[in-house]
């Protein structure tokens, strides 16, 4: 025996011959019996889920989804890929998990145009309550301050106003505005019964004595046409590398810089004050739960059964925008409280056009997912590759040599006008796109995508 020889654990033998393993010892463990049912399963292991069943392949093209509210934008892409039987699908601009409205979801060849999608103007309507200012600038966060906000009276009725009309302070025209708030609260735009009514708000905002709907004017004619916008700080930005809103969520502070943005139509549709439940934060470190929250004076502290809330007037805007892409409508949310001299924050958004796709052209999700369940052999039908391209880009007719030409790389006769255009041939097929460009002196046209 060496060093490199090692020991052998004595084995035992039955009379019949059969080995009964090691004795019991330090190195032996005992291995408990496994009970296998009757069909050979395990019955320890967890069963797995069994997967849909595979669908056939559909056809290249976009299908605009109207996304439900609680979906995520991938939540959408996840479910679409079974639905198309493919994993290359996307889509062509994030909406927020509490937005629904238009989503434009590309299938196979068609995530190639996805670029000229998410680069297009898009049209939302949202609500907008004045008074109330969250971490994410929407209703999915955490409340940050609740100053509050309320209207004042009820001016006389404009010339040519119709009897009974609602007026700009949305209370009836001609009708006496009842005093609502006991003394010590508030009344005109945010002045305690009985204080002083000088002007809390900054110039041009409007005071006691002034309706909200000329504040309101002057706001939103800040916030339109091209601006510079400080994006939310919740959001998929990056900051060194990482998520803006993970960085957030990690407690840092992050100041993201203003970018250029385009706001080409902000639009009123109605107003409405009403009051909201402001849940209070559980006191920490001594400090009480009204010093937790930033309140305005004229909040009203309520108890239930599970944490205090403070009721807060507020004031709901409906509003209808069309923005540049890149624009964030929760943060015009933001910015229209601040120059009323109030918080704000997005309580619903709609997105009602993407480009030249509107939310009439928009599929349910739930009656899509519905009808594949019953026709699970039967492709998706989808908005083929030539119409897609057609919402977003100019089209160019060509023929069938110009369509084999660009199919080998090669140069044709140019658009005559800058910018990308769909090559589509008599016959409607989506070959290239194609942009003009100069090669010794003379134009022509080159392929920037070949299909």
């Amino acid at each position: 025996m060496g060093e490199s020889s090692r020991a052998v654990e004595p084995v035992s033998i039955a009379n019949d011959g059969a080995v009964l393993g090691p004795p019991m010892g330090e190195s032996s463990r005992v291995v408990e019996p496994v009970s296998i049912a009757n069909d050979g399963r395990n019955p320890r292991k967890p069963e797995t889920p069994a997967r849909p069943p595979r669908r056939p392949i559909s056809p290249d093209g976009f299908v605009v989804i109207n996304k439900p509210a609680g979906w995520t934008s991938h939540d959408v892409v996840a479910k679409c890929r079974w639905l198309a039987g493919t994993r290359k699908v996307g889509h062509g601009g994030t909406l927020d998990p509490m937005a629904t409205g238009v989503l434009v979801v590309a299938v196979g060849k068609a995530t190639k145009l996805l670029t000229y999608v998410s680069g297009s103007d898009k049209s939302y309507t949202a609500t907008i309550r004045l008074g109330i200012g969250t971490i994410t600038d929407d209703a999915e966060g955490e409340v940050t301050e609740a100053p509050g906000f309320v209207l004042g009276p009820p001016e006389p009725d404009p010339p040519g106003h119709p009897a009974g009309a609602v007026s700009t302070l949305g209370h009836p025209a001609g009708s006496v505005s009842p005093a609502r708030h006991p003394a010590g609260a508030v009344s005109t735009l945010g002045h305690p019964t009985g204080a002083d009514s000088s002007p809390r708000h900054p110039a041009g905002s409007g005071g006691a004595s002034q309706d909200l709907y000329p504040a309101l004017t002057a706001a939103i004619a800040q916030l339109t046409g091209n601006i510079l916008q400080v994006p939310s700080a919740v959001s998929a930005i990056k900051v060194d590398g990482k998520r803006s809103y993970a960085r957030v969520r990690a407690g840092q502070d992050v100041e993201l810089a203003p970018r250029p943005v385009t706001v080409s139509a902000f639009d009123v549709l109605g107003i409405r004050p009403t009051q909201a439940q402001v849940e209070c934060p559980e006191p920490q470190h001594g400090v009480g739960i009204l010093q937790t929250v930033e309140l305005g004076e004229f909040g009203r502290l309520s108890q239930d059964a599970q944490r205090p809330t403070v009721e807060t007037p507020v004031v709901d805007i409906d509003v209808s925008v069309t923005v540049s892409s890149g624009t964030y409508v929760r943060a015009l949310a933001r910015d229209l409280g601040a120059l009323l001299g109030t918080a704000g924050h997005l309580t619903a958004l709609c997105r009602t056009r993407v480009g030249d796709v509107s939310l009439d052209q928009a599929r349910n999700l739930d009656d899509l997912i519905q009808w594949a369940e019953q026709n699970l052999q039967t492709p998706l039908e989808t908005m083929p590759m030539a119409d897609a391209a057609r919402r977003y880009l100019p089209v160019r007719i060509i023929t069938e040599d110009e369509a084999r030409a660009l199919g080998f790389g090669q140069w044709i006769t140019p658009t005559g006008t800058p910018g990308p255009h769909a090559a589509i041939t008599d016959d409607d097929r989506l070959a290239a796109l194609v942009e003009d460009t100069r090669r010794q002196g003379k134009p022509h046209a080159k392929p920037v995508l070949v299909f």
